[in-house]
């Protein structure tokens, strides 16, 4: 545990600003991002919350995995840290985990967990559930580097995943939020779940810190 946080909230703040800085190379990043990781307890409803958080940008999906099925009997009954793992299924597309993480969700019978994974699913399949929602994803945050908070970039993946959406629509997407893949940890994840050309072949933004 790590013994200097002062409240167990703290083990969010920590997590929520380390998910949101913008990373632009790797090097010497994933050793302490990991002790951060390892140091967040697993079984109390803050660490939980904060590792899985943390995890969802800086960890493979396989790792991901392994935390929320040892963490089960914690997660399955509770409304918060339930739409918390459903919200990772973005993290999980296009990776060998899917599935399981899947069959997982919807075993758990957490009901909130099986929303927001359901709700994904729409948003990457459903062409009226995308149009919903697209002025939303779409609008840029002009107070952060990257334009997009964490929460957002979520919802961006499965949008992007959409077959059925407008492809002036996608197009839109990701003019306007192409500076959040000068994150590298970002431009991987997006490169991975989408499978788009765009991403993979495009050379990225590498701007430097503020």
């Amino acid at each position: 545990m790590i013994t200097y946080i002062v409240d167990d909230a703290s083990y969010a703040d920590v997590a929520y600003h380390l998910v949101e800085t913008p990373v632009i190379l790797k090097t010497n990043i994933n050793s302490a991002i990991q002790t951060i990781i390892d140091g967040f307890p697993l079984y109390e409803f803050f660490g939980l919350y904060s590792k899985i958080w943390l995890m969802s940008k800086y960890s493979s999906t396989s790792a991901i995995l392994e935390i929320i099925e040892k963490s089960k009997n914690v997660w399955k009954r509770d409304y918060w840290l339930g739409r918390l793992i459903g919200g990772m299924s973005p993290i999980f597309a296009n990776s060998p985990e899917a599935g399981k993480f899947r069959i997982l969700i919807i075993n758990s019978g957490n009901n909130d967990a099986i929303g927001v994974y359901a709700f994904h699913e729409s948003l990457e399949t459903d062409k009226t559930v995308f149009d919903e929602v697209y002025k939303y994803i779409n609008a840029r945050n002009t107070s952060l580097r990257l334009g997009i908070k964490h929460s957002k970039f979520l919802l961006l993946i499965s949008a992007l995943r959409n077959k059925h959406a407008d492809p002036k629509k996608i197009a839109r997407l990701k003019k306007n939020h192409f500076d959040a893949a000068s994150d590298c940890y970002y431009r991987s994840i997006l490169k991975r779940t989408t499978s788009d050309p765009f991403w993979v072949k495009t050379t990225m933004p590498t701007y430097p810190m503020p």
